[in-house]
């Protein structure tokens, strides 16, 4: 079974990489999600080389979440020990790459690479889901969908990930959120020397696209691309665009 029991719990890994060898991209998920939250092209891909993990509390991890970054990026570092894991490209989505900068900026000689997907340096997570997520989930999970999703995306994909998100307990979803907005690393992104791939979304709700361009503006080895007509999901909504940008990136 892939689950690797740490100091810090016991963490499920999909552990798809082919080259075992070779440098891995570790893929954080973001606030509600898991590692299903990513497409079979990028965990299929052997130029990216993935391995994903569940945060505490999601997926088939064990746990209850973290109100903090921090310990979220902690958790990812014990799972590299116990894995033997000395150097990884992280790649992290949402507040997934909250955690991704966390590492680089805590723990800069465990990371070769970064790869930021609709993320930002600083969020603003709108209150009427911190409260509502446990005070009244079903319909906060209905108007996440609604905004987690460019309009152009079948009905289907947000049904889905309604389904992935009612499964994960409110409270868990609540620290996320509580995490994601307590985060603020402007002052430090100028510590980040490694290269960074950047990919926003023109129509994402959740992590405008500016945030994206603020990013880029303070990471001092920064590459951005604004895919158009995407999401908050663009990783979901354009699959096979989104691994071949990162596979094309990698191999420069």
């Amino acid at each position: 079974m892939p689950k690797i029991t740490t100091q810090r719990g016991t963490f499920w890994v999909a552990d798809h990489r082919k080259q075992k060898d070779t440098t891995p991209t570790i893929i954080i998920h973001g606030a509600g999600g898991s590692h299903l939250s990513f497409p079979k092209e990028l965990r299929q891909s052997t130029i990216i080389n993935p391995l994903l993990i569940d945060l505490s509390g999601h997926g088939l991890s064990t746990g209850n979440g973290h109100e903090t970054i921090d310990e979220h990026a902690e958790d990812i570092i014990s799972v590299m020990d116990a894995m033997d894991i000395q150097t990884a490209r992280l790649m992290g989505h949402s507040m997934g790459g909250a955690v991704s900068q966390q590492i680089a900026i805590d723990h800069p000689e465990r990371v070769a690479r970064l790869i930021l997907i609709g993320t930002a340096g600083k969020f603003e997570v709108n209150h009427v889901l911190i409260n509502g997520i446990v005070d009244n989930p079903a319909d906060t999970i209905q108007l996440l969908t609604q905004w987690m999703w460019a309009k152009s995306v079948p009905d289907i994909f947000r049904e889905m990930s309604a389904d992935m998100m009612s499964k994960i307990d409110p409270f868990t979803i609540q620290c996320d959120y509580i995490a994601a907005n307590d985060f603020d690393i402007l002052h430090q992104l100028a510590n980040i020397q490694q290269p960074a791939l950047i990919i926003g979304g023109e129509k994402d709700k959740m992590a405008h696209r500016d945030l994206s361009y603020q990013l880029a503006d303070g990471l001092p080895n920064a590459t951005l691309v604004i895919l158009s007509d995407a999401g908050h999901m663009m990783h979901l909504e354009q699959p096979e665009h989104v691994t071949h940008l990162i596979e094309e990136w990698l191999a420069k």
